[in-house]
């Protein structure tokens, strides 16, 4: 306050809590407001020999608590970019009337600013990064939370997939999982597939946590085909089996062929590539340490697509 003429010292009156750190006795005082301090008036008096002067207009102080640390913050921990309308959020603050928040760079809250719940918005290009945010209130700023790391990367391209000789191929060489009619085949993962069923084939492309859209759609239609050529067949002996059999293949003309077996999934268990025939052939195939189930035998070329069906059971 401004001196008062005629006083040699100043009495003052703090609200509850509040203790006079420096300025004792003088027209300017330092105040502290100690945990327990609460709202109350200051006043005071110049005082001299003769005695005490009228005391101050009073001045009304208002205590507030400063908001307190905030708590974690939660929402999706990958974002793959372009991405929108992704929610993260903090339980609310005792004492905040309002949020700071820090975001990874390139990201954009587009709803819910300063509150505890914030839409946010990467675009293409934004890299990995972290969350944090710290609660807000006219006496000043709560501690911040701890950071939240955000993985982010970029929507890989829907693959694109194409059918040969009966094998499905992606032009996605890591990452694919396969689907049938919409299902995901479990454990089809690889970048061909080979299906043992018509239906509808589609695969998927995951990769550093991020999945494309679906591929193109491919209506595969298992036929099969028990001549090779004029005067050529196919037989397998026994069958049922125990996983050891014999595949007995004749033809007339010279056939190249590639031979697979692949279980119920589709996943290829045996291999076998440019078997030559001509005339009367014998292959044993010794799949024991398969599991009992049904087996496809597919063999082919660029002109022929073979299937015969086998059950193994030991």
């Amino acid at each position: 306050m401004a001196p008062v003429p005629g006083a040699t010292a100043y009495a003052w009156t703090l609200p509850p809590g509040a203790t006079n750190s420096t300025g004792a006795g003088t027209s300017t005082i330092t105040v502290d407001f100690g945990s327990n301090a609460v709202s109350g008036n200051i006043t005071v008096y110049g005082t001299n020999l003769c005695g005490a002067g009228g005391t101050s207009p009073v001045y009304p102080v208002t205590v507030g608590l400063l908001p307190i640390a905030a708590g974690t913050v939660t929402g999706p921990a990958t974002a793959c970019t372009p991405a929108t309308g992704l929610v993260y959020s903090v339980p609310p603050v005792t004492n905040a009337t309002g949020y700071a928040w820090t975001i990874p760079a390139g990201a954009m809250i587009t709803a819910g600013d300063n509150t505890n719940s914030i839409t946010v918005d990467f675009p293409a290009g934004v890299t990995s990064g972290n969350f944090s945010v710290y609660g807000t209130n006219t006496c000043g700023n709560g501690t911040p939370s701890a950071n939240y790391a955000v993985s982010v990367a970029p929507k890989p391209a829907a693959p694109v997939i194409t059918e040969n000789s009966g094998i499905l191929t992606s032009d996605a060489p890591s990452g694919n999982q396969w689907y049938k009619d919409n299902a995901v085949i479990p454990g089809a993962t690889a970048q061909t597939y080979l299906p043992a069923q018509t239906a509808h084939y589609s695969a998927i492309v995951t990769l550093n946590g991020c999945s494309s859209v679906p591929s193109n759609d491919i209506y595969f239609l298992m036929t099969t085909i028990e001549a090779l050529g004029k005067d050529g067949t196919v037989s397998v002996h026994p069958n049922p089996n125990n996983g050891l059999f014999t595949l007995d293949i004749s033809t007339k003309d010279l056939q190249i062929l590639d031979l697979k077996v692949v279980n119920n999934l589709g996943s290829p268990v045996y291999e076998l590539k440019d078997l030559r025939v001509q005339g009367s052939s014998s292959k044993t195939i010794d799949l024991r340490n398969s599991p009992n189930g049904v087996y496809s035998i597919l063999l082919y070329n660029n002109n022929t697509h073979i299937l015969k069906k086998i059950v193994i059971n030991k």
